[in-house]
């Protein structure tokens, strides 16, 4: 198996892999990371002998979100295009994957989280697209995968208010399937992945091409006005506020310009 530098992964005999994030402090979504995602993912996937994935973080921090001081990187203008691209690759992956959430899993981290087919999280867990504290929308799929989760109304009540959720309300609105314990929160989480390699992985594979298929024009459109308003958003000025006051620890105070 390749080297990681941003990626930790423990084999079991059974076929079922744990994947950990590993970008301390918070596990922010960079470029780099975003591509070894992408590798890994599709170096399992290549592997027949592979059966299911739980994806983890740390205790403190599931995946708190972009880094925003990293995204620069990208060609102008391609940032959401790459990030779908490399979402979709994921959550199209041919094994189940089980995300196992602790910690902070906020804005770009619940993205990825959802391209997982099967969520956990621990009691403690902070669960929420907090875009709009930024003067942004989620890009790299949240717009589109949520509300298809939970229900729109849901969606826009935790994206308008930028909501952080505790494991039991995620698993009232339908983000989290089971809510655990901290310390008990990736046994469980490897618990099913051992269960689901016990079954035919090709029926397995086949049940979930079917689950992701069915609504694949759906979403698609729903990508494209994701990167069409994304673009209109993210070059605003309170963009600009909504990072400085981040920055600055303080509320940011927007003008919708």
């Amino acid at each position: 198996m390749k080297e990681y530098k941003l990626l930790t992964m423990e084999r079991f005999e059974d076929g079922v892999v744990l994947m950990t994030l590993n970008n301390p402090p918070l596990n922010l979504m960079t470029p780099d990371l975003m591509f070894e995602l992408r590798d890994a993912f599709k170096e399992l996937s290549d592997d027949d002998t592979m059966r299911a994935v739980v994806l983890t973080g740390s205790k403190r921090s599931f995946c708190a979100g972009a880094d925003v001081n990293t995204f620069g990187t990208f060609p102008k203008g391609t940032n959401t295009i790459i990030g779908h691209n490399i979402y979709n690759s994921i959550e199209n992956c041919r094994l189940p994957i089980i995300a196992a959430i602790d910690g902070h899993c906020l804005g770009g981290g619940l993205e990825l989280a959802l391209c997982c087919d099967i969520r956990y999280a621990s009691e403690t867990a902070s669960i929420g697209l907090t875009e709009a504290n930024l003067g942004l929308i989620a890009g790299y799929g949240g717009m589109v995968r949520l509300p298809w989760l939970i229900g729109e109304a849901n969606a826009k009540r935790m994206f308008y208010t930028a909501a952080r959720l505790k494991g039991e309300e995620a698993m009232r609105y339908g983000v989290v399937q089971e809510v655990y314990p901290s310390e008990e929160l990736i046994d469980k989480a490897l618990e099913l992945a051992h269960l689901i390699a016990e079954r035919a992985p090709k029926s397995i594979t086949a049940a979930k091409k079917i689950f992701n298929g069915f609504r694949h024009d759906a979403f698609a459109a729903g990508l494209y006005l994701e990167n069409e308003c994304n673009g209109i958003v993210s070059g605003s000025q309170d963009v600009s506020e909504g990072i400085r006051a981040l920055r600055e620890k303080r509320k940011p105070n927007f003008q919708n310009k």
